[in-house]
């Protein structure tokens, strides 16, 4: 029993816990990019992250699923546990989404997104007489 005890509280089980504690950590904007670095939990699967981009919102969300089982003589222990995250952000210019690309980095996001060469500036509106 004693163990079983030292198992749950002293021995680190999941870092499972995501909760309000990942956020945007900067947004670099140069002449031809804008470079998004986002921290995500370590050990993430770069499969379960979504990266959408609509007209100048970027959204970046993904899911994590750890699991971890135990077996000794007198106790079987099996801890499941999930997390998801979404964050939302406003970029400074539309960018090229299918010229987007990203990269994991330890638990660093990088997302690298060429601007649009032809911003488009809406229609001008003339009078006719």
């Amino acid at each position: 029993m004693n163990n079983y005890i030292k198992s749950i509280f002293l021995l680190p089980l999941l870092c499972i816990c995501y909760n309000n504690v990942y956020s945007f950590q900067g947004i670099q904007e140069t002449d031809d990019a804008v470079v998004v670095t986002i921290q995500v939990p370590y050990n993430i699967d770069p499969n379960q992250i979504t990266i959408d981009i609509q007209d100048r919102m970027l959204s970046v969300s993904g899911k994590m699923k750890a699991e971890r089982e135990v077996s000794q003589e007198g106790y079987y222990q099996k801890v499941v546990g999930s997390s998801s995250f979404n964050r939302s952000l406003l970029l400074p210019c539309l960018v090229d989404n299918f010229s987007t690309s990203a990269e994991l980095v330890g638990d660093r996001l990088i997302i690298s997104m060429p601007k649009l060469k032809d911003n488009f500036a809406g229609i001008k509106v003339t009078r006719r007489e």
